[in-house]
């Protein structure tokens, strides 16, 4: 543990959680120096119909523990504004501590944090680093066809992450890294939040789009290999398409398709490929996150694309060939054909 690490304040949207509220607390307990590290636990319990509350207070806890009971208006009954309001708690928690370089570490209220997590979050947040994205591992017992999916795609996830960081890398998320932002295991310093305009307010993968926010405000991300949570790998989940549906596609649709987070392996290498010639063009100038955002918006071959389960292998091999390829040329870094793009600065 670092002398003088941030204090962490950690941040649970709970939902009809009473069965699985007491396991994510009591894994933050057990956390070594979580008495002196954890400034406080924010449980969010919205609009819940059990005793989520009630079990949350219950547990005995070394660090002060604030419930947050609330009813939201069902515009507003998503996890965008779980999650916005349990964070902007926390930020202003940290605030109030004088502590604006405080971690607000979001987790989820059906997950529990690795026995090494605090440590191993608290150690990917160098001076440098505004935010941190760890990894999951399903929490329980899965079917067969669920783990061979699961298997590919973590296979496809660490050669798109590796492609990314040989075509583009940052020094500040150096290999290994990933390419995932749960919100069930994502850290981000309160001024930076801040400086974003906080969790977006939007009704599923407010991950993904706080993960694009920090992004487009040039902010330095690690995505640690090593920070690990453990989450439910349960079939009713809380959020209309969000991970427990995404789950429970992969176990009976065969047509089913990856997660966001991943690409056709061409696309993957072209979008890398041009994003390093277009970093390279602008040089040490702030604004690229935001100018290369407006560019991938405007150009139709960037678009997001998904990629089928059931190609996973086959996209896995292709790219870890063209890497090899590349890798034995003496022009390895030259990107694609086509990769040239013109950014403009910010605002002209």
């Amino acid at each position: 543990m670092s002398i003088g690490a941030p204090p962490v304040v950690v941040a649970i949207p709970a939902r009809n959680e009473a069965t699985r509220i007491g396991a994510a607390l009591e894994a933050l307990a057990a956390q070594p120096h979580a008495d002196s590290s954890i400034a406080a636990a924010i449980v969010h319990a919205n609009n819940c119909t059990d005793a989520t509350a009630a079990v949350a207070r219950s547990v005995a806890l070394p660090f002060p523990l604030i419930v947050i009971e609330a009813v939201m208006p069902s515009a507003e009954s998503h996890i965008g504004h779980a999650r916005r309001a349990v964070t902007e708690a926390a930020v202003a928690h940290l605030l109030r501590l004088g502590r604006p370089d405080g971690i607000v570490a979001g987790t989820d209220a059906d997950s529990r944090v690795a026995g090494d997590w605090l440590g191993r979050l608290l150690a990917a947040f160098v001076p440098q680093i505004d935010a941190v994205c760890g990894v999951i591992a399903l929490d329980g017992p899965i079917s067969a066809p669920l783990a061979r999916v699961r298997e590919a795609e973590a296979e496809y996830a660490a050669m798109v992450a590796r492609v990314t960081d040989w075509l583009d890398p940052l020094d500040h998320d150096p290999w290994p890294n990933h390419v995932w932002s749960w919100g069930a295991n994502f850290a981000v310093r309160a001024s930076t939040l801040s400086t974003v305009g906080g969790s977006p307010l939007v009704d599923l993968a407010e991950d993904r789009a706080l993960h694009a926010a920090l992004v487009r405000h040039d902010a330095r991300i690690r995505h640690a290999c090593d920070v690990q949570v453990f989450t439910s790998a349960r079939a009713d989940g809380r959020a209309p398409g969000g991970l427990a549906d995404l789950l429970s596609d992969y176990a009976t649709d065969q047509d089913a398709l990856a997660d966001f987070a991943l690409e056709p392996a061409a696309t993957t290498w072209d979008r890398a490929a041009r994003r390093v010639a277009a970093r390279a063009r602008w040089g040490s100038r702030p604004g690229f996150g935001a100018a290369w955002a407006a560019q991938e918006a405007e150009t139709p071959r960037l678009a997001r694309q998904r990629v089928a389960v059931r190609a996973l292998p086959a996209q896995t091999a292709l790219l870890g060939r063209w890497l090899k390829d590349a890798a034995d040329r003496s022009d390895s870094r030259v990107p694609l054909p086509g990769a040239g793009l013109s950014l403009q600065a910010a605002g002209h």
